[in-house]
């Protein structure tokens, strides 16, 4: 019986890895060769559909350049907001030449590419990742706030290439009664994995990334890996994203009051389902203004020792030289917040701030930076500055005043929002290294 009953297992095994058929929907994410793979290529995109990366960006070509293991290069060709990024291990630097001005972030917040191509330069993992191993972390663990299916679909053709192609639909739970529908289309090349295209369709309309070419280790160029930053041009450097370049171009404009004086709006405030006591700063550094870019999220804790409901809120500030000054509070469940998170490499300083225990710390890659950390009536807070110096940063920190945020009108009292949920109030800061 031994040699029937190994038979038997062997063609259990050979049944369990063949693929699904077209059409099916799937609980395990079929097998794709890594991506990395590919050690030297180069996809050029068409975009159609507002991809809501600016306003009135419709249509435009994205050009990605990959040669293992850390150079990278994105081009967004658009109407409006062209721009350059290239990558490193340890962070980004996105150029945006008619706006004139470039961003500096760190790899962890290297932005990811736009229109559901989930392509993300930089980040713990390395310099390039995409997100089919987060499809198969989806698969094996699902959104307890949305219900998905992934359906794999007949192959397709794109740019001459093979590709498996699979849809994602996830319905969201929003509040009781309420719900949005997502259907994203992916098409992965065949042989390397590469994600050569993606389709999102929602209530706003269809959105569509797709290969127009594709150059597979066709030999490294390392032309293609540079761009020139004028040094006339301000870098902001902080962990900012693709979004901020609204705000940042908004802020730089010349707004001049009658009598020639320079104008600075006040930050607005983010708005919640419940009360709300936050600190608000009183006094800035020299150069910096409100830039109007606040965030805020809500969501549930569900495991112990804390099931209850957290929030967080985020205020940004910039300085027409480049300094950015990001400050970020809230009751996050252990493990969250953003003190927990890894912190660049420098030298950390104890100290009192605001009659309490604090930490700063000042760091020097990839760019020069300070943090201030402390927890103060039952938030934990981080304030995070470039282009400002540690006195003004501990000045502004001891500034702060507690303010009362009464609940939204017309809002449930005390329910909140789904976990992770962001509402964005202005557009609040993405990833990318280039060198002057």
């Amino acid at each position: 019986m031994r040699p029937l009953l190994a038979l038997s297992m062997l063609l259990l095994l050979a049944l369990a890895a063949l693929p699904a058929p077209a059409g099916a929907t799937i609980s395990v994410a079929p097998r794709l060769p890594k991506f990395k793979h590919a050690r030297d290529w180069q996809i050029t995109y068409t975009l159609s559909g507002d991809a809501g990366l600016f306003q009135d960006e419709r249509s435009s070509l994205l050009i990605v350049s990959f040669a293992a293991p850390d150079h990278v290069q994105v081009k967004l060709l658009a109407e409006q907001h062209t721009f350059v990024a290239v990558a490193d291990a340890h962070s980004a630097r996105i150029y945006f030449p008619r706006l004139g001005f470039a961003l500096w972030v760190p790899g962890a917040h290297a932005p990811d590419l736009p229109g559901d191509l989930d392509i993300s330069l930089g980040g713990p993992e390395g310099v390039l990742t995409t997100d089919w191993d987060g499809i198969a972390q989806g698969l094996r663990h699902p959104d307890l706030d949305a219900d998905t299916v992934y359906t794999l679909l007949p192959d397709e053709t794109v740019a001459g290439r093979a590709c498996l192609v699979l849809r994602t639909a996830t319905t969201f739970h929003q509040a009781p009664g309420k719900q949005s529908k997502w259907i994203v289309t992916q098409w992965f090349d065949r042989e390397y994995g590469l994600p050569l295209g993606a389709r999102r369709d929602d209530r706003e309309g269809p959105v569509q990334f797709l290969a127009r070419s594709v150059k597979i280790n066709a030999g490294f160029d390392s032309r293609r890996f540079t761009a020139k930053i004028p040094a006339s041009v301000p870098v902001f450097r902080g962990p900012l994203d693709l979004d901020d370049a609204d705000t940042i171009a908004e802020f730089l404009k010349p707004h001049e009051l009658p009598g020639g004086d320079e104008f600075s709006s006040p930050e607005s405030d983010p708005s919640f389902d419940f009360k709300v006591t936050l600190l608000k700063p009183t006094a800035l550094p020299a150069g910096f203004a409100a830039s109007n870019g606040v965030s805020s999220t809500t969501g549930h804790s569900v495991e112990p020792p804390s099931p209850e409901v957290w929030w967080s809120a985020t205020y940004t500030w910039f300085s027409k030289s480049g300094g950015v000054i990001i400050f970020t509070q809230g009751t996050w469940p252990p493990g969250k917040g953003p003190d927990e998170q890894p912190a660049p490499a420098g030298q950390p300083r104890a100290l009192t701030l605001r009659h309490r225990p604090a930490k700063l710390l000042t760091y020097k890659d990839p760019y020069e930076g300070l943090i201030l950390t402390w927890h103060e009536g039952g938030k934990r807070c981080r304030l995070e500055g470039t282009g400002v110096s540690a006195d003004d940063l501990q000045k502004m920190a001891e500034s702060m005043k507690p303010t009362v945020l009464e609940p939204r009108p017309h809002g449930d009292v005390g329910l909140p929002l789904p976990p992770e949920n962001t509402i964005s109030i202005a557009p609040r800061a993405g990833r990318a290294g280039l060198a002057r």
